[in-house]
Order: structure tokens, then C-alpha cells, then sequence
């Protein structure tokens, strides 16, 4: 697999939740960082219906760019992602609010392979196939034992409500991605090559 011209590698991570920790400890100013904590971790995660219901949301245009080698995909700005199709795996929504509670305490890593999985994430690579990047995570700090429902087995898509995206398949993926991607690109930072339905 081939990293992508937008990767930067993470090798020297042993431990396979340390690539999150990384993205973490960005987000609380522990480690330097070009571009500073992400401006959507303060921002509620949406779901369709919370999203519908939010009159307070000023409209957009959908954002998204046409991939010029796979016609059938899109490259989605990570600041127009607004949420998931449903909470699933990351935990009650009473307790997960916001992009940056999801960040710390729901992103469990879903059997991705890092720093693989990052370096993918944050590349040209096609998306919306299977994710190569994948194993059997560990249990840590008590997030219980990944279910063969969560592997990352699908591609990542979304689904444009308003000029704004919510994943439908790959939340996990695709929050961590948003990180990741922030973190090496900045303000205009996309996730590439996804379907978009």
C-alpha cells in the first residue's frame, strides 16, 4: 500500500492505541503542532435528525470536490463533516456530545492497524473499498473488546445534508481521519477518495 502523498509516517509508534494518544495529546497542546487544536472538537456530533433540527446551523453549499481519477468518489472537507449516521460503537450520545468527547473518550481504534491506518487515512488511497489497514485491537483502559460488528471491514461513505456530511459507514475511521488530517493539512484538510450517496 502506498502511503499517499499526504502522509506523514508514524513508525515509531510501537503500541497500537499510541497513534490515537498522539492525536490526542495535539488536541490538549502537549505536543507541538502546526496548526493547533482542531476548531471542530468543540462541535456537536450530528446525526441526521439532530442536524435537520438544528435551525441555529447557517446554510451551505455542499462543499465537496469530484475526484478526478475515480469519477464515483469525492473528496469531502474535513470542516464540512458534521456528525455519523447513528452512535453505534462510540457510546451514549447523552455522554458524547462534541468531535472532541468522541476524540477522547469513544475512539477506541476499531481494529485499524497503526500508524498504518493513519497514513491511509490521511492519503489519496480509495477509500470506499475495503480498509487494508486492519487487525484485532486489544483491550485498553477499560473499552471493552472490539465486536466483529465494528471491524473496518466497509468503505467510507457519507450522505450531504445542506452542504454539511455525516458519515454512514466508517465513523470511527472517519473521526479519526478528521484529526489526522487536520493535524498534517490544516484548515483545508480533505478526506479523498469516498462514495458519497
Amino acid at each position: 500500500m502506498a502511503a499517499g502523498v499526504h502522509a506523514d509516517g508514524l513508525e515509531h509508534y510501537t503500541d497500537p492505541h499510541a497513534a490515537i494518544d498522539h492525536l490526542r495529546r495535539i488536541e490538549c497542546n502537549e505536543e507541538p503542532s502546526k496548526w493547533g487544536p482542531a476548531p471542530f472538537s468543540d462541535l456537536k456530533i450530528h446525526t441526521p435528525e439532530t442536524l435537520e433540527a438544528d435551525t441555529m446551523l447557517p446554510q451551505k453549499r455542499p462543499s465537496h470536490v469530484k475526484s478526478n481519477e475515480y469519477p464515483d468518489l469525492v473528496h469531502i472537507p474535513i470542516r464540512s463533516i458534521a456528525g455519523i449516521s447513528n452512535f453505534g460503537n462510540l457510546g451514549n450520545p447523552d455522554d458524547i456530545v462534541t468531535f472532541g468527547d468522541a476524540l477522547f473518550a469513544a475512539l477506541h481504534g476499531a481494529s485499524l492497524e497503526f500508524p498504518a491506518s493513519l497514513d491511509y487515512l490521511c492519503s489519496d488511497s480509495v477509500k470506499a473499498d475495503l480498509h487494508p489497514c486492519f487487525r484485532e485491537m486489544p483491550q485498553k483502559d477499560k473499552i471493552s473488546s472490539v465486536s466483529s460488528k465494528y471491524l473496518a471491514r466497509g468503505g467510507i461513505d457519507f450522505s450531504c445534508h445542506g452542504g454539511r456530511y455525516i458519515t454512514c459507514n466508517g465513523k470511527q475511521r472517519t473521526l479519526i481521519a478528521m484529526y489526522a488530517i487536520w493535524q498534517r493539512e490544516g484548515p483545508r484538510g480533505m478526506l479523498r477518495n469516498v462514495r458519497l450517496d
